[in-house]
């Protein structure tokens, strides 16, 4: 993986470019160095604790995909998938059945995407410095989250207090903004020293915020923001026994049982999602389970149902999202076409 050092990004009408040329790069280097790898409130309502934890859980979430996946298909007005298309600057709306419903258009760099329990949708504005928050019917701008200086990509809100973590970058470094529910300015502002890049974000039930990326050295990164994001003081790298095939961390989600989703966008021999169990003394240890995504070949962002029983997967190269029961892999759906898809969240989120 090649990334683009934050620090050479100069003028405002370059830093889209240069940006976007990152984000390329990551997936043209992942396949050429893969033969070559070793493989509003003033604070947060009090977080639910996961029912239970580790491999144990693993058995539940795997017992949840069976029913999902037969109905997968099936229309649901209370399920909605959104895609940011790159190439058309939009939000593409989908139901389940992989209808489409909708748009909402006028962005003019779109990358990650989130959503809270109310069906709000999060779209970090790239270009615009923020994050734009609209009503679950996808037509009002409710909230305006303000982040001067830092161009926002990636967002994750926790389920239960509404807690906003939004990862953006300047031209020194990536960072994590934390905004409080209802807020448009943010709480806590984290750098990211050694990250070169923050690829995805995802909350666990205690507001514990994970992270996968990479070092500009081109190392694989596990890390977690110990919750609540307020009053974080940083970020800390955990230890993960991988595969040799791990190699490209994009996205990272936490089941609804607590256990710990990290897509491998483009290892070897094919994208996975590598399943752990809460780290326990700052380690990940080894894989509890391996999601082999066998429809794709280069993935970018995914989704996890709210019953943690689908995983929504990004295809950039195939333009569209593929849809897999989880944690076995199979395949289950196909949504979109000609898309040039980069993020992916599906209401209603997990709780």
């Amino acid at each position: 993986m090649l990334w683009a050092n934050p620090s050479q990004l100069n003028a405002e009408g370059d830093d889209k470019v240069k940006l976007t040329t990152r984000f390329a790069l990551f997936a043209l280097a992942s396949t050429l160095f893969a033969g070559c790898s070793a493989a509003t409130s003033s604070s947060p309502q009090p977080p639910l604790a996961p029912a239970s934890t580790g491999a144990g859980a693993q058995a539940a979430d795997a017992a949840r995909a069976a029913p999902a996946a037969l109905s997968a298909a099936q229309p649901s007005n209370a399920d909605e998938v959104f895609v940011s298309d790159q190439n058309a600057n939009e939000v593409k709306i989908f139901g389940r059945d992989g209808k489409l419903l909708g748009a909402i258009p006028g962005f003019t760099t779109l990358f990650g995407l989130g959503a809270d329990a109310s069906g709000n949708l999060y779209v970090p504005n790239w270009s615009g410095l923020n994050t734009l928050v609209f009503a679950s019917d996808h037509k009002t701008l409710i909230a305006t989250l303000l982040d001067p200086g830092h161009h926002p990509y990636a967002v994750a809100v926790h389920s239960v207090s509404g807690l906003v973590a939004v990862a953006s970058q300047t031209q020194e470094q990536d960072s994590i903004e934390f905004y409080l529910k209802g807020k448009t300015t943010p709480c806590r502002h984290l750098p990211a020293p050694g990250w070169g890049f923050i690829a995805g974000l995802g909350f666990d039930a205690l507001g514990n915020l994970y992270l996968a990326g990479n070092d500009n050295n081109i190392k694989a990164l596990i890390g977690a923001v110990p919750g609540p994001g307020c009053a974080a003081t940083g970020i800390t790298n955990i230890a993960f026994t991988n595969p040799d095939s791990f190699f490209s961390p994009t996205d990272v989600k936490v089941t609804p049982s607590g256990n710990i989703a990290v897509l491998d966008g483009r290892g070897v021999p094919g994208p996975s999602i590598y399943t752990y169990a809460p780290p326990v003394n700052g380690s990940l240890g080894a894989p509890i389970a391996t999601t082999a995504l066998n429809t794709i070949t280069g993935a970018q962002n995914f989704a996890l149902s709210h019953d943690g029983a689908l995983a929504y997967v990004t295809d950039p190269d195939a333009h569209d999202v593929k849809v897999f029961s989880y944690p076995s892999g199979a395949a289950a759906q196909t949504i979109g076409f000609d898309l040039s898809t980069w993020g992916v969240v599906v209401t209603p989120i997990w709780r």
